[in-house]
């Protein structure tokens, strides 16, 4: 009867949790923008589109290097039997890798393509999103890709 009883209070009182949102402050994205032009929208995103695939291709100009890795040397397996003996001859330790000049070329890549942009006259800018939540509340999370998946105001 007692567990029948705790286990009733327990849903009831978990079905009561509330929910609050929190209070973000107002979206805002970044966006490529080139004051410089004034064209209507589907023109401007079709040179928006130009420069990017441009600078896309001058980005991956600079090749990214493989890691360099090292195989560790095996376990010395002299003087064990039985069980550990198998174990140790079977034991292969994991690949040690190297990812820091990966690291260093994707950043550079990175660099290479924002100047680029700015170089033909886009600046990226953080901007208010214009968009409302369809249940009236306030959006609390948004993310995309900044250099493939620009979004426009």
């Amino acid at each position: 009867m007692r567990f029948i009883l705790v286990l009733l209070l327990t849903i009831t009182g978990c079905s009561s949790a509330t929910y609050t949102r929190h209070n973000l402050g107002p979206l805002e994205g970044e966006f490529w923008v080139n004051r410089s032009l004034s064209l209507n929208q589907p023109k401007l995103n079709f040179e928006l589109s130009k420069i990017k695939g441009s600078c896309n291709m001058e980005c991956h100009k600079l090749p990214v290097p493989s890691p360099s890795c090292v195989q560790p040397p095996k376990q010395d397996c002299t003087g064990m039997t039985g069980f550990a003996l198998g174990f140790c001859r079977s034991n292969t330790p994991s690949m040690k890798c190297d990812y820091s000049s990966v690291n260093i070329a994707k950043q550079a890549r990175s660099e290479i393509f924002y100047s680029c942009m700015s170089a033909n006259g886009w600046q990226l800018e953080k901007l208010p999103i214009q968009a409302s939540d369809s249940l009236g509340g306030l959006f609390e999370y948004v993310a995309y890709d900044q250099i493939t998946n620009i979004i426009f105001a």
